[in-house]
């Protein structure tokens, strides 16, 4: 069924991963990356441009048209079709690599080329394992109480006073406006799930690895900007071993921060299944620090339609992972405008990409943050208030917060958020409706 998957690609190019390339032959190989590179730079690759793109000779051009004209006179597979022709070819897949490393280990190559291909074998063998999970009887009450005891209360007065927990296999989300704070959300959200002792990957793909790891020693150390440069001035040794003094001592989790531009869903979850192997850890969550940035490996000339799928996988990168995502999606400065046209707000739902996103989040806050104009700020003081936040409940699912409950917080100058008490919240109005 070799030439169905390679016609099912081409209608779908985003499965291009799943295919492993060691049970194809070399035409049917170079087809499929031809398709791949093809996918990124145009909406919707044919198999004619893809023959043409390949710049055969005629002898090649010769050997390639009847496996041209088989693929596009093979039937379409349907899902499960589709799923069984992909567990064939790993099977043949790695019964190729089986001969390959007996033919290898009769020559004189280094031990570690053994080793790289019976890794492979390893993948290709268990890549499958955990997207489909043995069903649950109703009367395994083990199951139910094993999922309510993984709830995370996170130290939030808001959340934690209204029953609203952080739960595995949940997308969360915040919406906000051109710069509207996402990132200090985020970071103070992360700095949350670690102190409760949660293990968080943090994956950057707008700012540099190093400024997060800052806010997040910030708001666990109480120092503001200008006290952590000076206390780095010479070197990050004393900052870094107080950090790690208060880790222990308190038994936070870990904190790790990756730096994977562009990166496709199916490719996240493989480095992160491999990172726990070989660090013998158990990730709880990611945060994605612009959901909007991750590769779904298709072209779509409607924006919309793209967030909505990396939202759509993101969903599923969670039920399968067994954990929970917090992440962000940022209105345009177009979008940003229309909603304040002629002091006139918008519906949100109105607004290009935010309703595909919301469809799949499980919880959505708006958030939106009013910069302090007070002059004089005290910079060097961990209580100095940089401005104020207001989150507002988008959609809701879980615990007592029902959609249109908000509340304010301070921001400070160590990056932590504050919430203040409802007689002292100030009116701040979201420049969008709820």
């Amino acid at each position: 069924m070799t030439h169905e998957v390679i016609k099912r690609v081409l209608k779908e190019p985003r499965l291009f991963k799943q295919i492993p390339i060691e049970a194809l032959n070399e035409l049917e190989g170079r087809i499929l990356y031809k398709i791949n590179e093809q996918a990124q730079l145009i909406d919707q690759p044919t198999l004619k441009s893809v023959i043409t793109g390949l710049g055969l000779t005629p002898a090649e051009t010769r050997a390639i048209l009847p496996l041209a004209k088989s693929i596009s006179t093979s039937p379409d597979l349907d899902n499960a079709e589709f799923e069984l022709a992909l567990f064939s070819l790993r099977t043949r897949a790695q019964m190729n690599l089986i001969t390959l490393a007996n033919v290898i280990g009769q020559g004189e190559h280094k031990p570690k080329d053994i080793d790289v291909i019976m890794e492979r074998i390893h993948q290709l063998r268990t890549q499958k394992q955990d997207q489909y999970r043995q069903p649950i009887n109703a009367k395994q009450w083990e199951k139910l109480q094993a999922s309510e005891e993984e709830e995370i209360k996170i130290n939030i007065d808001w959340f934690d006073d209204n029953d609203v927990p952080i739960k595995k296999k949940v997308l969360y989300g915040f919406i906000a406006t051109t710069n509207g704070g996402k990132t200090i959300i985020k970071t103070w959200f992360a700095t949350k799930l670690i102190r409760a002792g949660q293990n968080i990957v943090y994956l950057a793909l707008e700012e540099p690895s190093e400024d997060t790891i800052r806010r997040v020693w910030q708001a666990c150390l109480s120092i503001t900007e200008s006290q952590f440069k000076s206390q780095t001035d010479t070197s990050f040794e004393t900052l870094g071993e107080e950090f790690k003094r208060k880790s222990i001592e308190h038994n936070w989790g870990e904190f790790i921060v990756v730096e994977w531009p562009n990166i496709e869903i199916s490719d996240m979850k493989q480095r992160l299944i491999q990172y726990q192997k070989q660090n013998d850890i158990v990730i709880d969550g990611i945060v994605v620090d612009y959901g909007k940035l991750i590769n779904v490996g298709t072209k779509s000339s409607a924006e919309w339609e793209r967030i909505g799928l990396v939202f759509k996988e993101l969903k599923g990168f969670c039920m399968e992972m067994n954990m929970y995502c917090i992440t962000s999606i940022q209105l345009n400065r177009e979008s940003t405008k229309a909603l304040l046209k002629d002091g006139q707000t918008a519906d949100l739902y109105d607004v290009a990409g935010a309703y595909e996103a919301t469809h799949h989040l499980n919880y959505v806050w708006a958030c939106h943050l009013t910069p302090s104009t007070e002059d004089n700020l005290d910079y060097d003081s961990p209580d100095t208030v940089l401005g104020q936040f207001k989150l507002t409940v988008q959609k809701s699912k879980y615990g007592k917060l029902p959609k249109g409950s908000s509340m304010t917080f301070s921001w400070t100058a160590d990056h932590n958020l504050v919430q203040l008490r409802q007689q002292e919240a100030n009116d701040v109005e979201l420049p969008f409706t709820i």
